[in-house]
Order: C-alpha cells, then sequence, then structure tokens
C-alpha cells in the first residue's frame, strides 16, 4: 500500500507540469518510484525483523517467518534499488530527480526507521519523509524544485498522514508498545495533530484549487467548498474519536482520510486535462 501510495502521488504531480513526459518517460518514472519505495520496504523489514516477531500485525511476515533469509531479503532490495535507479536513467532524468528518490530511500532508512525506538517525533520525521515523492513527478517534467505546485502536494501529504497513521497506530498500541517503539500514546495530543493535519489538508486544498483554476469568483467559489468539506469531514471523525477514543472511532479517522485523499489526487487530474484541452483550442486557432 505504502509503495503504490508513493507512485500515485509521485505521478500526480505530473499532471501539474506544462510539459507532458512521453509514456515511455512516464512508465519508466513510475516504475523506478514502485521498485524504489520496495526496495525501501524490504530494507527497513531486514532492520525490524526482530521487533516485527513481537507484533500481531507484522509476525506473518516472510523475514520473522523464516520463509525467507536475510541475505536473501537484501538481494532482493538491493536488486529493486538498483533497478529503480537504472529505470531512472534509461529515462534520461535530471539530477534532482535521483536526490529525491535517494532522500526518500536513505532518509526512511537512516532516519525514520531508527528514530521509531528513540523519539516521538519519529512521527513528524516519517511524514515529511513520506510526503517527499510529491516532488518526483515534478522534478520528472524537468520543473524547479521551488514552485507552488509541488509544495501544495508535499504540504497535503504530510498533513494527511497524521490522521490516517494514528487512526492505525491506536488500534496497534500494543504491539507498537511490545516492539519498544516510541510512539504517541497520549489520544488527546493525537487529537490534537489530527485535527492540525485536517486544517493542513484544507490548506492545501485551497493552493491546489487555486493553481487548477483562474476564474476569481470560481477560485473563491471552489476554494470555500473544498475548505469546508475536507475539513469537516476529518474533522468530526477526529472529534469523535477525541471524545471517546475507541478503535471503532480510530479506524474510522483512518478510513475516512482516504476520500480526501482521493478528492485531492484528482484535482491534479482535473488540473491536466483543462490545461490539455486549453492548448489544443490554442493549437486549433
Amino acid at each position: 500500500t505504502v509503495s503504490m501510495l508513493n507512485v500515485v502521488v509521485a505521478m500526480s504531480t505530473t499532471c501539474l507540469a506544462p510539459i507532458y513526459l512521453s509514456l515511455p518517460q512516464y512508465v519508466m518514472l513510475s516504475s523506478a518510484t514502485l521498485t524504489l519505495a520496495m526496495a525501501s520496504q524490504v530494507f527497513n523489514q531486514i532492520a525490524e525483523v526482530e521487533f516485527d516477531k513481537l507484533m500481531k500485525r507484522t509476525r506473518n511476515r516472510p523475514l520473522p517467518q523464516n520463509r525467507l533469509s536475510q541475505n536473501t531479503a537484501k538481494v532482493i532490495g538491493g536488486a529493486l534499488y538498483l533497478s529503480g535507479i537504472g529505470l531512472l536513467y534509461a529515462g534520461q532524468f535530471s539530477l534532482p530527480v535521483y536526490a529525491v528518490v535517494n532522500a526518500v530511500f536513505f532518509g526512511y532508512l537512516g532516519l525514520y526507521t531508527p528514530a521509531k525506538r528513540k523519539y516521538i517525533a519519529n512521527t513528524h520525521i516519517g511524514s515529511v519523509i513520506g510526503a517527499l515523492p510529491a516532488y518526483i513527478g515534478w522534478l520528472g517534467a524537468g520543473q524547479p524544485f521551488f514552485s507552488v505546485q509541488p509544495f501544495f502536494a508535499f504540504l497535503y501529504m504530510v498533513s494527511w498522514q497524521y490522521p490516517h497513521f494514528y487512526g492505525i497506530l491506536w488500534n496497534c498500541k500494543e504491539d507498537y508498545k511490545k516492539a519498544g517503539f516510541k510512539m504517541q500514546y497520549d489520544p488527546s495530543k493525537i487529537a490534537t495533530q489530527s485535527y492540525l493535519g485536517c486544517l493542513g489538508q484544507a490548506i492545501s486544498m485551497i493552493g491546489i484549487t487555486a493553481c487548477n483554476f483562474h476564474s476569481i469568483p470560481y477560485d473563491l467559489v471552489v476554494n470555500g467548498l473544498f475548505f469546508s468539506s475536507m475539513y469537516w469531514h476529518g474533522f468530526k471523525r477526529v472529534n469523535k474519536f477525541k471524545i471517546d477514543p475507541s478503535q471503532e472511532n480510530a479506524k474510522s479517522m483512518m478510513l475516512g482520510s482516504y476520500l480526501p485523499l482521493v478528492i485531492f489526487l484528482l484535482s491534479y487530474v482535473a488540473k491536466s486535462f483543462l490545461s490539455h484541452e486549453e492548448m489544443l483550442i490554442q493549437q486549433s486557432i
């Protein structure tokens, strides 16, 4: 799921770029993103195999069950990493793309993975690293790093991860405690950070709709509708969790994060479609 989400987020930002990738480049970039994400997951499971054995949600993975040796897993992970880099090379992508994909890969393994056993703030570290794929598609289309469009996608993904991850964490908190992970187990603090996550999503949606549409009255209507619906959609689920931090409400908070995410990503596709139509109209004049 994490690997596929990285691909979807990375490729969605190509829809905002004024330059369209060719189909072979699009396939290579999405495949590279997927294989590198898979590689990071393999090495993460190697690093955490002893802890995975202690958790119900992870103890049936191949490594804890000894269905796969760590050496074999290292070969698989290395092959996936090299395949991803090779696909980027074959697609003739720029150095900033290499920089971001490696920042995600090594940041996940070198910062987030060890931080989970040392700092409660590991969730903040993970949210930033997990949101960096938003820049992959944009940079892959040859656009500058310091641009508004990918920043809003990045901000959205940082914000989205709080209600989503905390919903998972709460239902597996005994597992995380047993494995010695330093997580946020205070329901009031979880609710506060998730509230801010919902607000961040809404602000991001305002930004992306402002990038999508150029008619000021239409902007105001669209932004207002998206802000209200997205913030309220997540807010009410977080509020239910704050009042009653039950497993059911935590699951609702986690599942409720998906609908705004789908709407957000579709807005990128809408931008791509509208821009393409405008380009065709201009060419026909």
